[in-house]
């Protein structure tokens, strides 16, 4: 086809480059292991260089495997990660962290940009999550005994 064919002449002449399957598989590693170390350490890690650092590359090459396997950059996962495990805080059951503690537990040091990136992830609040978190632990038993409770008083 026409666009197989300027792909052919495009990368011929350098214009544009495919990556090889060394290029590739070297990325693929590359990104597998800084998803691992992200994973271990998301809350605390300051910057890319620290995710850099412990794959043994440089933040370009880093920057450069994401883009080429993700199709994203390294710190929009790290938030991602985060993200999730802020909701996960969130929504636990029993003893809850507030909404800022979650936020500064997950790595997080801005609460309004917290606030906002969470509300884009999820579609509501981060304290909209965790007060569904309390009307979760109070479930349909403690209702109706509530209003049994109140039923009886006028009885």
């Amino acid at each position: 086809m026409l666009s197989e064919k300027l792909v052919e002449v495009l990368a011929a002449v350098e214009v544009l480059h495919l990556p090889t399957t060394v290029e590739l598989r070297r990325a693929y590693r590359h990104v597998g292991t800084a998803l691992d170390y992200m994973r271990a350490h998301f809350s605390d890690i300051d910057t890319m260089v620290e995710v850099a650092d412990a794959c043994g590359i440089s933040t370009r090459t880093l920057e450069s495997a994401f883009r080429l396997v993700l199709g994203t950059r390294p710190y929009a996962v790290l938030t991602a990660f985060r993200l999730e495990e802020a909701r996960r805080l969130l929504s636990r059951p029993d003893s809850a962290p507030t909404v800022t503690e979650a936020a500064i537990a997950c790595g997080f040091s801005h609460l309004g940009r917290f606030a906002a990136a969470y509300r884009a992830r999820f579609g509501e609040a981060p304290s909209t999550t965790r007060s569904r978190r309390g009307a979760v632990r109070h479930g349909p038993k403690d209702t109706a005994r509530t209003f049994f409770q109140g039923a009886a008083e006028f009885g």
